[in-house]
């Protein structure tokens, strides 16, 4: 048999625990996070960056619901709407931003910015992450193609192609899953304890940190 957790915990309420403390663990002032919270729960894990001060660029689903602050001409601005309408609304402003990917390669996207808030899926008392300003970016490669990539912000005086290029950085974990997998053996543990799993990925990182800091050297 294999030595299991007897615990189970959405990867979201994991995530908003590891997020929980850390500018005091580590010692350094808050750093923006960029995260992927397509899969996820964005409420939970925002209000924890919102308690914790510290600021994010975070990946979302089109269907991530949003409100437009005041009213801006779209028909049901007061009803929580799909990020991908939100994107839509009028007198938005849209502007061509140059960024560089892992592969270091220069490309080129349409990227429209829009002032926006969390929409409440239920009240509660008081102050949250679903009252703070936020910007929403929405890119698409051309101008006359849908937005493929949505992205949710709270560093609203942040220029858009700083905003772009912090989100770009998440695309940084392919690249080094894809070398935790083929250069330090992340998949290659063929036991059948948690223990013995967990030591062989704690390994796996150590030596992985270890070569990235070594090469940024």
């Amino acid at each position: 048999t294999c030595a299991l957790p007897i615990f189970a915990r959405r990867p979201w309420d994991s995530t908003a625990d590891m997020l929980t403390g850390l500018p005091e663990r580590l010692g350094v002032p808050p750093l923006p996070v960029v995260l992927d919270l397509r899969n996820g729960s964005p409420l939970r894990i925002l209000e924890v960056l919102r308690a914790q001060r510290i600021p994010y660029v975070a990946r979302v689903d089109a269907s991530t619901l949003l409100r437009l602050p005041g009213a801006r001409g779209l028909v049901g601005t007061g009803r929580p709407l799909p990020a991908a309408t939100v994107a839509a609304a009028p007198d938005v402003r849209t502007e061509a931003v140059s960024w560089q990917g892992p592969d270091q390669q220069r490309r080129m996207s349409q990227v429209t910015a829009v002032p926006v808030v969390l929409a409440r899926r239920k009240p509660f008392g008081g102050s949250g992450p679903a009252d703070a300003p936020l910007v929403l970016l929405a890119e698409r490669t051309r101008a006359d193609q849908h937005p493929h990539w949505y992205t949710l912000t709270d560093m609203v005086d942040l220029p858009v192609p700083e905003l772009v290029r912090l989100g770009k950085l998440g695309l940084r974990v392919d690249v080094d899953h894809d070398a935790l997998v083929d250069e330090r053996g992340l998949t290659d543990f063929e036991g059948r304890s948690y223990r013995g799993w967990h030591h062989h990925v704690t390994l796996v990182s150590a030596a992985h940190g270890y070569e990235a800091t070594r090469t940024a050297a």
